[in-house]
């Protein structure tokens, strides 16, 4: 991503990718706290919401600036990055690790999370391998294709 961003040096793409951790830690321990007083529902539609439009953003601005060596544009693709992580960290990061007991009865909690995990790690391996073959493929396109998954998982919640 940060590659397609135009920041290509590999020890200032370290710092980021290090910055971009914290902030996403930072982010999801407010959203954990947050999320008994915005409720379940409010938080994920919220979040995919803002993941959604900052995917869109995020998509325009790969398109316009990526391949430029225009630095405020580059700034403004990394920045986008930087709110669409904090848009997932926010509502999806804590949701993920808090649904599930809470909507399961107590005898099949165990197994219930545990399917729960495999899952979330199944889809997590398949977007870790499928994301470079699509950005190779479609390059910028890949975002709209993710956004446009966002909205159909926002219109299913």
């Amino acid at each position: 991503m940060l590659t397609q961003a135009g920041l290509g040096d590999s020890v200032t793409q370290l710092k980021v990718n290090v910055c971009l951790s914290s902030w996403q830690l930072i982010v999801a321990v407010c959203g954990s706290f947050m999320a008994e007083k915005l409720g379940r529902r409010f938080l994920a539609l919220f979040s995919l919401g803002l993941c959604s439009i900052f995917f869109y953003l995020l998509a325009g601005l790969t398109a316009k600036f990526g391949t430029s060596h225009n630095l405020a544009g580059t700034y403004g693709t990394i920045a986008c990055i930087f709110l669409f992580l904090g848009a997932y960290s926010f509502g999806i990061t804590p949701l993920t690790a808090m649904y599930a007991p809470e909507v399961l009865p107590y005898n099949i909690r165990a197994n219930g999370i545990a399917m729960q995990g495999i899952l979330v790690k199944s889809c997590g391996v398949l977007v870790t391998m499928a994301f470079p073959y699509m950005m190779e493929a479609i390059g910028w396109k890949t975002y709209i294709v993710n956004a446009s998954w966002n909205i159909l998982m926002w219109l299913y919640i």
